[in-house]
């Protein structure tokens, strides 16, 4: 359940405004503000989850580049509206399968669309930019739309999977929602997107033609040109292939040890010359 009185913030709480400094929005100084506003309370999850939502969508009501009470509490009331308008920045559109009319689906899409307000958050970074930006660089990396699909299940090779990306289009399974927390639903439609920028690669990041996006799976692909498969483990998952090698990397570049926590060898950070990999890319 969403605890809507936590988005009614008093007037002067510094959570209200985007960063244009370039500082990180979530770094200590909004950690320490955070605290002052709200009784010494750490922000946890949810508040970093809502911290970027502002900064990816500036003016929810007002119109300006921060957001007052009443932009808050439109929030609070319309997130996953709010969240849709975000995420359709970096080219992602609900499609079948959907009943985000019921507030379970409207949720379980709410935390799949903070995932991807958290990459865009992340890129904006490498980029030297905002949330915006990073999303905007995630729709250039999609190069098109891609279509979010809700399903009970998956079939052929997707059948046990509790996500699945095909080409363009992503399918979320009843399996993700039954057994997954917050952050790894979050995580999940980061993994996911990972694996539909690998399938864009030929044409947006490897500067070829259309034609090689049938040889995916053979030579060429953005995850080949990652370091340290095999060598090093960053999830036991990861060491499936190098498609699942390059998704697990990026999520763990947006999550770290919020999306698979554990002790090595369950999860391992990514290394420095594969995050400077990773930002190659994005970039």
């Amino acid at each position: 359940m969403i605890d809507y009185n936590r988005f009614l913030y008093a007037r002067g709480n510094p959570l209200k405004y985007t960063d244009p400094t370039g500082h990180n929005p979530l770094g200590p100084e909004w950690v320490e503000a955070f605290k002052a506003a709200h009784g010494g309370r750490a922000p946890n999850a949810q508040d970093r989850a809502d911290r970027l939502a502002s900064l990816a969508s500036p003016g929810g009501v007002s119109g300006s580049r921060c957001w007052t009470d009443a932009d808050w509490k439109h929030y609070a009331n319309n997130k996953r509206q709010v969240l849709t308008k975000a995420v359709a920045k970096a080219g992602i559109r609900i499609d079948k399968g959907w009943n985000v009319s019921t507030p379970t689906e409207s949720e379980n899409f709410t935390l799949l669309a903070e995932g991807i307000v958290a990459l865009g958050h992340t890129v904006g970074e490498a980029i030297g930019d905002d949330v915006e930006a990073g999303l905007a660089r995630v729709g250039e990396l999609l190069d098109g739309p891609v279509n979010w699909v809700r399903a009970a299940s998956g079939y052929g090779t997707c059948k046990d999977a509790p996500a699945c990306a095909v080409g363009r289009a992503v399918t979320f399974h009843d399996k993700l929602f039954d057994q997954a927390s917050d952050n790894h639903i979050r995580a999940t439609a980061v993994h996911e997107m990972a694996h539909v920028i690998h399938n864009t690669s030929c044409t947006t990041v490897m500067g070829m033609g259309k034609a090689c996006e049938l040889q995916l799976g053979t030579l060429v692909g953005v995850g080949f040109g990652l370091k340290g498969r095999g060598s090093h483990v960053i999830t036991p998952y990861g060491e499936t292939n190098q498609w699942e090698y390059w998704a697990e990397a990026v999520t763990d570049w947006v999550y770290g040890a919020d999306y698979s926590p554990g002790a090595p060898p369950d999860r391992n950070a990514i290394n420095g010359d594969q995050i400077k990999y990773i930002e190659s890319v994005f970039r």
